[in-house]
């Protein structure tokens, strides 16, 4: 019961995880639609207000084009009140120049006339305050009493000089303002302030000219709707700069715009790889296949290897004078006594090639005192794994990828003889993408490693055999090597099979395969990515 509430609630999970993005998704491409809208409606309003803009400004152009020979009055005009009024008033600025000389000397008699009836005026005006000073203490008493007392003679005869002089100034002031008085009648009628006067009005007129506007003029330049293109112009201004300052209408804009270009990378994502394949087997894959076979080691012992059927585990028997190079993955026991050692490499005249193919660090297992040994070899790791073994006879040899290699059995008293071999020269070669090739000499065991199992056949000598290259894990030297172009383009695009299949004939001699090639590897119309580049850099090698 537990069980099926857990597989009923991962179930609901997945399905509510799958419900929720695709919400997110319906959410997120609404907004986005809804900004598009809103963002194609303030550019429509901009583009009208636009186009009313261009509007008025060609009808204003209109106009202007209308109007412009009557400016042309209007400036002739306006230009000869200007100089009519400027001359005018340079005329007069020379009159007054001219009469004024003449004039200065009659201007300063009557300031000095104006200064001498101001002082008289300020004499009579102090004489005749110490008069009536006097007189309060003067009364018609003193008068009488002149000769009975001697203060009042003084009193009397003080206030008698006071009214003398008054007199005598009131005289001299009347002097003096009649002597000014008769001389401000000819300065006041003097030419050059009538001159003055009439210069004043002819700047006036100037000022007038300078501003004379024309009814027609004046009708012109209400016509020209200037603040309203203004006020157009700035509202426009506005309206683009809030539009280009908004962050959402600036992340949707990106979007369309940069959409198109996204669309086309996704299609040139999506077509590359096709387009690849397409090359690769409409065009190489026909080349490479017209080439005769190749053969890797020529003149050879041809004593045939002997296959063993593949198991989830095999047992070896190493005797003295043998010891086991395994993996430490592939190790499932082995007995004790035993000397067990650390190999480094598979062999150390291939390190790049040992670490490449993972023979490194191996655990090697010898006999010890003379025993028999029993070493137990199965994958830990892979499920589907299984064990096969190709036993070399001296003077046997095969072509063997490392990577396919789980173990070696060998005597001790000697290294894994390998030998390289290059096919630089072979356009065969170039085209397959296999350029070198690591043959195994015996005598020797070949644990091999394979998915769901490892087989090895012999081809008959009229009628060869072809198997899926990626299932290969190795033939005999002296076999006929051939590729031929997979069946199908759907399966090779797909990812089903590779692109070419090998081709083994010949006799006395068999090639050894995995029952499920390269299991667990990505498939599909995009390929494998990195992997499968790795995997092309490796097959050059022979790895």
């Amino acid at each position: 019961m537990a069980t099926l509430i857990a597989i009923v609630s991962r179930w609901l999970v997945r399905k509510l995880v799958i419900l929720l993005a695709v919400l997110a998704i319906l959410l997120l491409g609404a907004w986005v639609r809804m900004e598009w809208i809103r963002l194609s409606q303030d550019k429509e309003a901009i583009a009208q207000k636009q186009k009313i803009l261009a509007g008025l400004r060609e009808a204003q152009v209109v106009l202007d084009d209308e109007m412009s020979p009557k400016r042309e009055e209007w400036e002739r005009l306006r230009e000869s009140k200007i100089a009519d009024a400027m001359a005018e008033v340079a005329r007069l600025d020379a009159e007054i120049r001219e009469k004024g000389e003449q004039w200065t000397k009659k201007l300063a008699d009557y300031s000095d006339l104006e200064k001498a009836a101001d002082a008289a005026k300020i004499s009579y005006d102090e004489a005749r305050t110490r008069r009536d000073q006097l007189g309060k203490d003067v009364g018609w008493w003193q008068r009488l009493g002149y000769f009975l007392s001697k203060e009042n003679r003084r009193k009397v005869d003080q206030y008698g000089k006071a009214e003398a002089e008054v007199l005598l100034k009131e005289k001299a002031y009347k002097v003096a303002r009649a002597a000014r008085d008769a001389l401000k009648e000819v300065v006041e009628n003097s030419p050059v302030k009538a001159l003055q006067e009439r210069r004043q009005k002819r700047e006036a007129d100037l000022k007038v000219a300078q501003d004379f506007k024309s009814p027609d003029e004046t009708q012109w330049k209400e016509q020209r709707q200037e603040k309203e293109i203004a006020d157009f112009e700035t509202l426009i201004n506005y309206e683009k700069q809030r539009v280009a300052s908004d962050p959402r209408q600036r992340f949707v804009s990106a979007i369309y715009t940069h959409l198109p270009t996204a669309v086309w990378i996704l299609v040139g994502i999506i077509l590359a790889p096709i387009i690849i394949k397409a090359v690769f087997y409409y065009g190489l894959a026909p080349i490479a296949a017209k080439f005769p076979p190749i053969r890797i080691v020529e003149n050879c012992d041809a004593s045939m290897p002997v296959a063993d059927k593949s198991d989830v585990s095999i047992s070896f028997d190493v005797s003295e004078g043998s010891e086991v190079l395994v993996h430490p993955d592939y190790l499932q026991s082995s007995s004790q006594p035993a000397v067990k050692q650390t190999q480094w490499l598979l062999n150390r005249s291939l390190p790049f090639s040992s670490i490449a193919s993972g023979m490194f660090f191996l655990t090697r297992i010898r006999p010890a005192d003379g025993l028999t040994t029993r070493v137990v070899v199965s994958s830990q790791n892979d499920a589907f794994g299984e064990i096969g073994v190709i036993h070399l006879p001296a003077g046997a040899s095969m072509v063997v990828q490392p990577r396919s290699l789980a173990g070696v059995v060998k005597r001790s008293d000697g290294a894994v003889r390998i030998t390289r071999h290059w096919r630089i020269s072979s356009l065969h070669a170039w085209l397959t993408l296999q350029l070198r090739f690591l043959v195994f000499h015996g005598p020797c065991d070949l644990i091999l490693k394979g998915c769901r199992g490892v087989r090895a056949e012999a081809p008959d000598l009229d009628r060869p055999r072809m198997i899926n290259q990626a299932s290969t894990i190795g033939f005999s030297a002296n076999l006929d090597y051939h590729n031929t172009r997979c069946e199908t383009f759907i399966s090779y695009l797909r990812g089903k099979e590779d692109l070419f299949n090998d081709l083994f004939g010949g006799e006395q001699g068999v090639f050894v395969y995995e029952e499920m090639p390269a299991g667990g590897r990505k498939a599909g119309l995009t390929g494998r990515g990195l992997e499968g580049v790795v995997d092309a850099a490796l097959k050059i090698f022979g790895i």
